[in-house]
């Protein structure tokens, strides 16, 4: 039996290793640190545009010409507030549960990586 040659995978496992390792990849499944957040929105349609709410964190509304512009505009808010309340240390108050949306409204869960 011959020893097998070092530029030369073994396995299926082997083989991911060696890409991995000569593209500087690295391993998926080991956690990052990066805090995750759900950011909950109602959506309603108006003449015009949209209204759009956070339902699960307090003050943050906004009107704009399309719901991608609405939810943007509220993802964005919605970071900068996490964001500056972890750096304070303060609590953040969120709101539990969410407020329920209106029976016009339709709700987005987007997940908002810090």
């Amino acid at each position: 039996m011959t020893e097998p040659s070092d530029d030369k995978p073994n396995s299926d496992d082997d083989a991911r290793r060696m890409i991995n390792e000569s593209l500087r990849v690295s391993d998926h499944s080991a956690p990052v640190g990066v805090p995750v957040f759900t950011c909950v929105i109602h959506v309603l349609d108006r003449a015009g545009g949209v209204t759009a709410r956070v339902a699960n964190l307090p003050d943050l509304n906004c009107e704009a010409a399309t719901e991608r512009d609405a939810l943007s505009q509220l993802v964005t808010r919605f970071k900068q507030s996490i964001r500056g309340m972890a750096e304070e240390k303060a609590e953040i108050p969120w709101i539990e549960p969410p407020l329920a949306a209106a029976d016009e409204e339709r709700t987005r869960w987007i997940p908002v990586h810090l």
